[in-house]
């Protein structure tokens, strides 16, 4: 499903008016982004895969009105170690409503951790027989970000005290246009953000 984002730092700004219409909670947002976009972990992306593990933009249901860059690719906080950090969150990109609260890994964020994840578009490929056809997904207009619902967790290395913060992009069986773009013949059925 969806494994390739595009991601900008001149979109960080504009982010900010989708979050409120309140003149200084705008000002606000507006000058925490900024903060955001200077750090290390932040990177504008024209096109980034999930494997890569990039830092995405979300706002917790913990800290709605708080920008925060979390990995992609979610490690619950039980994960034992790094070695097992690390395999789990190569399988967590994207977490399937329907199964989430089954699913150790995203049961307790589905639960208590909600998120936003907010990106410029994504990709998706359309098979067409051995070939497969790139989409770019966008909003109608192109100053507007795309909003997913999201799960997140955070994850302490109790060896080494490294602290993560980490998220899923939650997905449902794909409607309309991504039915017939997101077309994989190795899945059961379509799926989208």
């Amino acid at each position: 499903m969806c494994y390739d984002v595009k991601s900008g730092t001149l979109q960080l700004l504009k982010y900010a008016k989708h979050r409120s219409e309140d003149p200084s909670i705008i000002a606000e947002l507006e000058a925490q982004l900024d903060k955001v976009s200077k750090e290390a972990s932040w990177q504008s992306h024209e096109h980034v895969k999930a494997f890569e593990f990039p830092s995405l933009l979300v706002f917790t249901n913990e800290a709605p009105f708080t920008p925060q860059l979390f990995k992609w690719g979610l490690i619950p906080s039980w994960a034992r170690d790094a070695e097992e950090a690390k395999s789990i969150s190569t399988k967590t990109f994207n977490a399937r409503f329907e199964t989430a609260a089954e699913k150790p890994s995203f049961k307790e964020s589905l639960a208590k951790k909600r998120c936003l994840i907010y990106v410029d578009a994504f990709y998706e490929f359309q098979h067409q027989g051995k070939k497969k056809v790139p989409y770019i997904i966008s909003s109608a207009t192109t100053d507007e970000p795309l909003i997913f619902a999201g799960l997140f967790s955070e994850w302490t290395d109790q060896r080494t005290g490294e602290f993560l913060q980490t998220t899923s992009i939650v997905t449902i069986k794909g409607l309309g246009k991504m039915a017939e773009i997101h077309n994989n013949p190795a899945l059961s059925e379509p799926r989208m953000p």
